[in-house]
């Protein structure tokens, strides 16, 4: 049995001063001068790590990381031995080693970050600490920890890749083969075949690795199989109208791919973490065809009875077997229905406006409303007395001028006459709903006339019956009265009538 102190962690707490308000934290790591440790199939490996004050957790080749208090399967075990000396020490111990454990090993407080997988290239020392193990075999030469003739090596184009062909001794050196001829590539024993920058055009490689003893012994690796994914794209969130308490809602998500990316990535829904696991949350996938060499990934989350606390942020996340993901997030608010109602209110005026005309001066009517109608977008037309809708760009020449600044719309006649009374509406809608509200003007001054039709340009034919008609504007009321400029011998007005007078708008 091979017994090994990886790692004698002293955590101190120290002041070294403030700086911008903050108080520093440092530790500091004893590494033993062993850094690797071979052992044999079928031994017991034990590895030590001490804390002063804080849990430690250990990290295994495969990237499983085995809390202080808790172990995670029946060959591993955590212990711990409250020694005066070192602190706390925990000791990792693990039966029945195999040549698939062999690789790095290492300890670090429970809150420090480990990447600790067969893509690794770099084992920072700082606040962590490793330890190299090799696990010799008499029949496997090469590290296989996964029970596959193939493994697939996905990567972002541009990214390293590593193929993890590495010895189960130090002694021993791979030859890496492709398409039955050995090619050279950088290499490290604990890490393995390395290709920077891999291109797309890697995408269909195919290697394999061969260890070989003197004696003519030799182990074959599974066939690694590159798999380039071209950069990510971010996935699309279709936005949402508003969502009201009490009905159902679908979060749509979407993202275009290369076929054969779409087979190294999942697209998928992350809702708040206060709603975790809720049953009235489902999410459907679907990958559909878009363009030849390419396909698009959908996901649907459906929320079933809207609740109140189903407001937040919600993610769509499009995640590769090359441990890359791209993002996006969306706000979800929820609103009671009342919130969604139009509600309009006058400021500062009054819905009637009374106006006296002064021919010396500009007389304006102005109305300033407050139009909510929660957060949807709402839409306002003016119309006139006659029911024609106003033109009224804000433009400070203009007659008619519609204004608005947020919530809050001014509608202003400007130079008002007697010709300008009457009854003008202001018609509000929303997604949801409709509302108009009546904007009344009254304007005193001498009152206006035109007869219909106009007679200085009209002929009548004898013995025919006409209607003429006089429109006048002015308030109050004014009184009407037709006159007839008579020629001789002309016995029209016998039998002329008038008509008692039209109130217009």
């Amino acid at each position: 049995m091979k017994h090994i102190s990886i790692s004698c962690v002293q955590l101190l707490f120290t002041i070294l001063g403030f700086y911008q308000g903050a108080m520093a934290r440092t530790s500091e790591m004893f590494t033993p001068s062993e850094g690797e440790l071979i052992i044999q199939e079928g031994d017991k490996l034990e590895l030590d790590c001490s804390s002063e004050n804080d849990e430690i957790k250990f990290s295994t080749p495969d990237g499983v990381e085995y809390n202080s208090t808790a172990s995670s399967d029946d060959r591993t075990q955590i212990t711990n031995d409250n020694g005066d000396y070192y602190g706390d020490l925990w000791t990792f111990s693990r039966s029945n080693m195999s040549a698939a454990d062999t690789g790095w090993y290492a300890c670090a407080q429970s809150d420090v970050k480990i990447e600790n997988n067969d893509q690794v290239i770099d084992h920072p020392t700082e606040n962590i600490n490793w330890v190299y193990v090799y696990v010799r075999s008499p029949q496997l030469l090469t590290v296989i920890n996964k029970p596959k003739w193939k493994w697939d090596l996905p990567a972002i184009a541009g990214d390293t890749v590593v193929i993890p062909c590495r010895p189960t001794s130090p002694s021993l050196r791979p030859s890496l083969i492709k398409m039955n001829e050995t090619v050279d590539l950088e290499f490290t024993e604990k890490i393995g075949f390395i290709i920077k920058n891999v291109g797309i055009n890697q995408g269909q490689d195919r290697y394999t690795c061969k260890i070989e003893q003197p004696d003519g012994q030799f182990t074959s690796s599974p066939l690694y199989c590159l798999r380039v994914i071209a950069e990510l794209p971010y996935p699309t969130i279709t936005q949402v109208p508003i969502v009201v308490q009490g009905t159902n809602q679908v979060l749509e998500c979407s993202v275009d791919l290369r076929n054969s990316d779409a087979r190294l990535c999942e697209l998928r829904w992350e809702a708040p973490e206060k709603i975790f696991n809720d049953e009235r949350h489902t999410i459907d996938t679907l990958t559909v065809r878009n363009e030849p060499g390419k396909v698009k990934m959908l996901a649907n989350l459906t929320i079933i009875d809207v609740h109140k606390n189903d407001s937040g942020t919600y993610f769509c996340t499009l995640k590769c077997s090359t441990g890359n993901m791209m993002t996006a997030e969306m706000f979800l608010p929820v609103y009671d229905s009342e919130q969604l109602h139009i509600h309009v209110s006058i400021d500062g005026s009054n819905y009637s406006i009374v106006k006296q005309w002064n021919e010396s001066e500009d007389t304006e009517a102005l109305w300033v409303l407050r139009i909510g109608a929660g957060p949807q977008s709402v839409s306002v037309k003016w119309y006139d007395a006659n029911g024609r809708e106003i033109d009224s760009e804000p433009d400070e020449g203009r007659k008619y001028m519609h204004k608005h600044e947020k919530d809050v719309h001014s509608f202003r006649i400007s130079n008002v006459t007697v010709r300008d009374s009457g009854i003008y509406k202001v018609h509000i809608s929303t997604p949801r709903e409709e509302k108009d509200v009546e904007l009344s003007l009254t304007v005193f001054g001498p009152p206006e006339s035109h007869i219909i039709p106009n007679t200085s340009s009209s002929y009548y034919k004898p013995e025919k019956s006409y209607t003429f008609e006089c429109i006048t504007f002015g308030f109050p009321p004014p009184n009407i009265t037709w006159t007839f400029l008579e020629y001789p011998y002309y016995p029209s007005t016998e039998y002329s009538s008038v008509s008692h007078p039209l109130a217009r708008k």
